[in-house]
């Protein structure tokens, strides 16, 4: 059985007003088998805003782990 996990990390604990913050979003698969037609969607809390091309790795590139 596959058992994925998502995890979100920020790099500050607190800001001001227009201060930018980056989120990074990392996933693993805890189960035995590969999890297939997995997608992860984010939604950015409320009172922030997406900045245009500041993404990495994009959803054909994500990052993370597969298997046990």
């Amino acid at each position: 059985i596959a058992n994925v996990k998502v995890y979100r990390a920020v790099d500050k604990t607190f800001g001001y007003t227009g201060d930018q913050f980056q989120f990074t979003l990392s996933y693993r698969n805890y189960g035995t088998v590969t999890a297939s037609g997995v997608k992860i969607v984010e939604t950015l809390p409320t009172d922030f805003d997406y900045v245009a091309g500041s993404a990495s790795n994009g959803s054909n590139g994500a990052s993370g782990s597969n298997g046990a």
